[in-house]
């Protein structure tokens, strides 16, 4: 009976398509496509980063962190248990304020700032997240910068359709300054808690964020019930 490639040898070729997507992926970017062309560059970055190989080795950060594109990595730990490797996602649209991060079969999550405002696949879909104003993670503040308290909803559709918006008034608290590994390296940041409640349950957010320029580097932020926690973290953050 004739089997297919396994082992080292088919997680080598695995690995040279991928670097071979990753160059051709480079290349058109250096060649400035735009319009249907740029989407199709975008359609093989996220082939090279979440392809379907399971015996392919992940891409390391460096090149990652080469692609002109904003990227992170993504576990949904209700799915994935501490020590799974993560999901690689590229910022592929912007709209109304919020920057879509998704993998090849389109599912992801949604930015502003560093508050999760969306996401697209999950097992309950935050379909929407009123920002307040001065929120301050969507508007990248300073640990310094914060207030006492903010206020953060949520509006998700459960498995029948059904839409549900969900507030919370949350605490702030400053648990100081964390060296925090992201992918593959580290970066000395503040770790921002939000301890947040409302009368059905309450939950806390952990967000880890540059004291100086205000930008979030790692979080974990409640999705629902149903998804739970979503552990973030910045390869590439959006404009370099």
């Amino acid at each position: 009976m004739r089997r297919g490639p396994s082992g080292p040898g088919r997680a080598a070729r695995a690995a040279l398509r991928r670097a071979a997507a990753l160059g051709l992926a480079l290349g058109l970017a250096a060649c400035g496509v735009a319009g249907d062309d740029y989407q199709r560059a975008g359609d093989m970055v996220l082939g090279a980063l979440g392809g379907d190989e399971p015996a392919a080795p992940p891409p390391n950060y460096e090149q990652v962190a080469a692609l002109p594109y904003a990227t992170l990595a993504l576990r949904v730990e209700v799915a994935q248990p501490e020590g799974t490797p993560p999901a690689l996602l590229a910022a592929t649209t912007r709209l109304e304020g919020r920057t879509w991060y998704l993998d090849a079969q389109r599912r992801g999550i949604g930015l502003t700032g560093g508050r999760l405002v969306g996401t697209r696949g999950m097992a309950q879909d935050v379909i929407g997240a009123p920002l307040q104003p001065g929120d301050p993670l969507a508007g990248n503040l300073r640990p310094a910068d914060w207030p006492a308290e903010t206020l953060v909803i949520q509006r998700r559709r459960d498995g029948l359709g059904d839409e549900k918006t969900r507030a919370f008034a949350c605490r702030i608290e400053n648990a100081g300054p964390e060296v925090v590994e992201l992918y593959q390296v580290t970066r000395p940041l503040v770790r921002m808690r939000e301890h947040c409640a409302n009368v059905r349950g309450a939950y806390v957010n952990d967000h880890w964020i540059d004291p100086e320029t205000g930008r979030m580097w790692r979080t974990r932020q409640w999705a629902g019930p149903e998804t739970g926690y979503l552990s973030i973290a910045i390869i590439k953050q959006l404009g370099g």
